[in-house]
């Protein structure tokens, strides 16, 4: 009977059992999907503190060397809001040009007549018409024809820029036989190329020398009047420019270098009270004098008291004696500039 009632009793427990369980939830996902569901979550939490973080602390610069391999970065480019333009293409320096225009015949027209062996000067104006500035180391040179015993070279004083005017002069001998003469001059460079009139013309002096009177039988003779000789002239110029310390010939009427022994005088200038002083210093043997306003002869200049001193220069005549003993005179000109011109006169004989 015992036994009966212990297995009557297991029965019951049991089915108590069975009636509690199903009271449970009963779990509807399985547990690879669980699983994945927790993994799920995992991710979306790290994710939220990580975005947490981000708002909250500034980003933190890595330094490349703690990176294994460095990320490059754009850069900017900078567009320009105007058109840019080319930069000029370089061009090679250009020379400048020589060239020279004709204004006036200061002296001696065409044509004009002397007498075989009379001596005269010839004067041009002139005009710098190139893009050269024409200096000292310039000069007028005979080029062609009849030189009428002038000089090869006259050096050019002082300097004339583009569009600035110059007169320059030689002194000429008319030839001994009657005739047409004519001598071509032209300028010539530092560089030593000849230059002219509109690029190459050279410009000229022509002079006729008449021939002699033919004797006529029919002649009436008169008495015999006095023949009262007109002053020759070893050499004669006007508006002649002069620098500081150049040096003059006044026989020859030329400007020289002032180690020549044909030297009469040089020219000197100092700078004293805010003014230039000019002075004229006779050399080998020449002698000078101040003589007044009016102009003197050989004659005047003989009995002007001429001395071998240096001699202050003003704008009145002043007497010489050449290193040759020919007399003449000289009036200066622009007194109290730079520099001066002057003219001047030496006679053939006293």
């Amino acid at each position: 009977m015992f036994k009966r009632f212990g297995f009557g009793l297991m029965i019951l427990f049991l089915a108590g059992a069975i009636v509690s369980a199903c009271n449970f939830p009963v779990p509807t996902a399985t547990p690879e999907e669980m699983i994945e569901s927790q993994v799920a979550a995992t991710v979306q939490a790290v994710v939220a503190q990580a975005e947490s973080q981000e708002s909250d602390e500034s980003p933190t610069e890595v330094p490349a060397e703690e990176n294994d391999e460095v990320v490059p970065t754009a850069t900017a480019i900078m567009i320009p809001t105007e058109p840019v333009s080319d930069p000029p293409p370089a061009t090679e320096p250009v020379g400048c040009v020589d060239q020279a225009g004709f204004i006036a015949d200061l002296t001696v027209p065409d044509d004009t007549e002397f007498e075989g062996g009379g001596a005269f000067v010839k004067s041009w104006r002139l005009q710098n018409t190139g893009t050269c500035t024409w200096t000292s180391s310039y000069s007028l040179v005979y080029s062609h024809g009849d030189q009428m015993s002038g000089p090869a070279v006259v050096p050019l004083m002082g300097a004339v820029a583009p569009g600035g005017k110059i007169d320059l002069s030689v002194s000429l001998v008319a030839p001994g036989t009657p005739g047409s003469f004519q001598g071509f001059w032209k300028l010539r460079n530092s560089g030593g190329l000849l230059f002219g009139l509109g690029g190459n013309s050279a410009f000229w002096v022509r002079i006729k020398v008449p021939a002699p009177a033919e004797d006529d039988d029919d002649i009436v003779l008169f008495p015999q009047i006095p023949i009262i000789p007109l002053p020759l002239f070893a050499s004669s110029g006007t508006n002649q420019p002069i620098n500081d310390n150049q040096c003059f010939d006044l026989d020859e009427g030329l400007m020289i270098s002032c180690s020549s022994a044909a030297v009469d005088f040089r020219y000197e200038r100092e700078f004293l009270a805010f003014q230039y002083k000019h002075y004229i210093r006779p050399m080998h043997g020449a002698t000078f004098a101040t003589y007044g306003p009016d102009k003197p002869s050989s004659a005047d200049c003989q009995a002007a008291g001429l001395s071998h001193s240096k001699l202050k220069l003003y704008s009145r005549y002043v007497c010489y004696q050449t290193s040759n003993g020919k007399y003449g005179w000289i009036l200066g000109h622009n007194i109290g500039n730079k520099y001066i011109r002057f003219d001047w006169t030496t006679y053939f004989s006293p």
